[in-house]
């Protein structure tokens, strides 16, 4: 789907899966986006169930997030389910919490040093609670409760990432217009914490390269900091290992970086204690949005439900949360454990059938044989 309407995503679709959504600033100009989605999907063949599409909506859920014209939020249900979440008294109901928790991390401040007392008993091998875990389990809580609505970005616009480094991780923002679209922290790890401020400061920005390249990719951004050490080691010869892993990391980015002094910058700090709010922002005009959620996919979401219910989930959760790069093969995005590149159903016995019939059964499976059946899935 997404290769099918490739000329068109982030001008006005998203797909995810066979979920589209489409978006506009005016009803007349969603009516046309409308018309070049209907003429796509007519041109190869696919079609959308009248009953699960929903057209000319100002609010819409989406793979777990609720998007309005002032921008995009969580879910208050599943914000409910975090702040209700009893005292973990075992290494999978902590896995679990850190999972639901970890999907919503982009809204939350300083999430890395915040979770990082809780994360910490992931590596013990006997699980004991202590006042730590407790003062970090309610500040996580709170900081779930207390999240703002991120601006959906535009790119048509400048991308601004603002870093900061210390002892403790490093931390970003990524915005537009003075507005945050998301945030992102990075417990130190403790084989780094020796390193310069010029090397640590060089890896939060290689670091948000890594997060956020599918948004810095595309055209110029600016990279605000508070150390001028950043910029001039951009500009020096390369001699250090960390410049030469950074020149493959950045090379091909159209990039500048710009001093910004501590007191203007707005993640400065934001490692070593929580911010306080979110009072500096610019106010700006928000845009109308116009939506439409054709070809629902019940099936992801229903996969989503089910992991909470799913042990070995919850295991591989636990693993991740502990270190996003591992275990090995598996992978943890929008909500989706990916394995091998392909979506983890989980042990839920009548989605998986359901899914071999999706794949086989309709139009699009063309009653293929087990093996065609097989590749597809």
């Amino acid at each position: 789907m997404n290769q099918v309407f490739q000329p068109f995503l982030r001008k006005f679709a998203l797909v995810f899966f066979d979920d589209i959504l489409v978006y506009s600033l005016t009803v007349n100009d969603n009516v046309q986006h409308l018309k070049v989605v209907f003429e796509i999907l007519r041109q190869h063949s696919l079609y959308a169930k009248r009953t699960k599409c929903s057209f000319g909506q100002s609010q819409v859920e989406y793979l777990g997030h609720v998007i309005t014209r002032e921008g995009v939020a969580t879910n208050p249900q599943k914000i409910r389910v975090m702040v209700e979440w009893p005292r973990p008294k075992t290494l999978k109901a902590l896995g679990g919490f850190l999972g639901l928790t970890g999907y919503y991390r982009k809204y939350v401040v300083n999430y890395g040093t915040i979770s990082r007392p809780l994360t910490v008993l992931l590596k013990t091998d006997a699980f004991k609670w202590n006042p730590e875990a407790g003062l970090a389990f309610q500040a996580l809580k709170t900081a779930m409760s207390t999240t703002p609505v991120l601006a959906l970005p535009d790119y048509s616009q400048e991308f601004v990432v603002e870093t900061d480094a210390s002892h403790a991780g490093i931390g970003a923002v990524l915005m537009q217009k003075g507005r945050p679209i998301a945030y992102f922290s990075k417990v130190m790890a403790p084989k780094h914490r020796g390193k310069s401020i010029y090397e640590k400061e060089y890896m939060a920005l290689l670091s948000v390269v890594d997060k956020w390249r599918h948004h810095l990719q595309l055209k110029h951004f600016v990279v605000q900091t508070d150390h001028h050490s950043l910029k001039y080691q951009l500009e020096q010869k390369v001699t250090s290992a960390i410049q030469q892993k950074g020149l493959t990391k950045l090379l091909g980015l159209d990039y500048e970086v710009q001093y910004k002094r501590g007191a203007e910058n707005r993640v400065d700090d934001a490692l070593s204690r929580q911010q306080e709010g979110l009072d500096s922002l610019d106010d700006q005009a928000t845009r109308n949005l116009m939506t439409i959620s054709s070809c629902t996919p019940t099936w992801v979401r229903e996969i989503i439900g089910r992991y909470i219910e799913d042990t070995h989930v919850r295991d591989i959760l636990t693993l991740l949360a502990v270190d996003s790069h591992g275990p090995n093969l598996w992978h943890y995005t929008a909500g989706i454990l990916i394995k091998k590149g392909k979506v983890y159903v989980g042990s839920h016995g009548t989605l998986r059938q359901q899914l071999i019939s999706s794949f086989h059964d309709t139009p699009l499976g063309g009653h293929s044989g087990q093996l065609g059946t097989l590749k597809r899935l």
